[in-house]
């Protein structure tokens, strides 16, 4: 398409100049114009279309997806975030030290999938069950007691009931679920 184009605006510029007079009288008249430089921006405008349209096209290369057959377990962690967890019979607080062993948990995992429930008096999901575990620490870094408050969570004194806790928390896992995912592998 883009050839077409190119030859349709040499072939326009030709007419122009042939309303001047003869081309071969014209020519040596304009020793300025360079049919190389019209080649070159031809080019260049032609390589900047195909390496955009390959960017466009967005090829992928050096992954692929295959399916993959790990073990590990479902966890959901759930916090209290009650004023009582700005106790200081832990260094620096309650609530600090279960945030340091939280991260320190999720250090540790390596294909496990975590989720996250926070409550007080009433349980949110902070976090669904994930294997994303630089996500989940973000979550658990930002738990605090405040929260509550901010997104207009009920008092404490209202209490769990069984319609508002989240899926299958209270059931218990078996130690080592065997799922089956699928993961992007990246050759070494």
């Amino acid at each position: 398409m883009l050839v077409a184009v190119w030859t349709a605006a040499g072939q326009l510029a030709r007419r122009r100049l042939s309303r001047f007079g003869r081309l071969e009288t014209i020519r040596p008249l304009m020793p300025d114009a360079s049919t190389g430089r019209r080649r070159l921006k031809f080019i260049l405008y032609l390589t900047a279309f195909a390496l955009l349209t390959l960017a466009l096209a967005r090829p992928q290369l050096g992954s692929k997806l295959r399916e993959v057959e790990s073990r590990g377990i479902e966890m959901m962690l759930v916090v209290d975030v009650s004023n009582s967890m700005l106790a200081e019979d832990f260094e620096p607080n309650r609530l600090e030290r279960t945030k340091y062993a939280i991260n320190k948990l999720f250090d540790g995992l390596k294909q496990d999938r975590v989720g996250l429930v926070v409550f007080a008096g009433d349980a949110v999901v902070q976090l669904p069950i994930t294997s994303d575990y630089r996500m989940a620490k973000a979550f658990a870094r930002r738990i605090s007691s405040s929260a509550r408050r901010r997104t207009g969570w009920p008092q404490p004194s209202t209490g769990f009931s069984e319609s508002d806790s989240p899926p299958r928390c209270h059931r218990r896992l078996p130690p080592h679920r065997r799922t089956t995912s699928r993961r992007t592998i990246h050759p070494a």
